[in-house]
């Protein structure tokens, strides 16, 4: 039986495995060396009390108070190790949803915008209780934009929770990452 094609592919999969090999054992090498930060909650808090927000924003869902609420709840129980109590907590967390607003962002042709922005601000209180003097009080504010073609009613919700998902990152980042 006689071989066709190029007599040099073998050696050419050869090396491509062999740099394949190397490159994979240098990223587990060094992904081993590094560890986030993120996964460095002081030992001393193990638990949560997250309090339910309250909505003053002059206009914006009835519901918007409880979704932030939950949002930040569900990052706490799922992705750490810390139980969730209802007083007292090592940690504690409250807030006031301050503003909840809908603007045109990009104009389009016809003296109309192409895009909305829902912007919602959120103003949160932390208190470390392992640590005396560690507390602080924040406004934080993301946004999510969506074509004018569509109706807020239609997308609002999904777009609350891409901005819950960003506002609980930027909260817990400052609580207990400090980026």
């Amino acid at each position: 039986m006689a071989r066709t094609g190029n007599p040099f592919s073998f050696q050419s999969n050869v090396r491509q495995h062999c740099t394949l090999y190397i490159v994979l054992c240098t990223l587990f090498f060094f992904s081993s060396c590094y560890s986030f930060k993120e996964g460095r909650i002081a030992p001393e808090i193990t638990t949560v009390s997250i309090y339910n927000f309250t909505n003053q924003s002059a206009n914006g869902n009835a519901q918007l108070n409880q979704g932030m609420t939950d949002a930040l709840k569900n990052r706490f129980i799922t992705q750490t190790n810390l139980r969730l109590v209802p007083l007292g907590g090592d940690i504690e967390f409250s807030g006031v949803i301050t503003g909840y607003s809908v603007l045109g962002t990009a104009a389009a042709a016809n003296q109309t915008t192409a895009l909305s922005r829902l912007t919602i601000t959120v103003k949160v209180d932390f208190v470390n209780n392992t640590k005396p003097g560690d507390q602080w009080s924040q406004s934080f504010s993301r946004f999510a934009d969506y074509s004018s073609a569509q109706n807020l009613l239609d997308v609002e919700a999904q777009l609350l929770q891409d901005i819950y998902f960003q506002l609980v990152e930027d909260i817990y980042n400052k609580a207990l990452v400090n980026w």
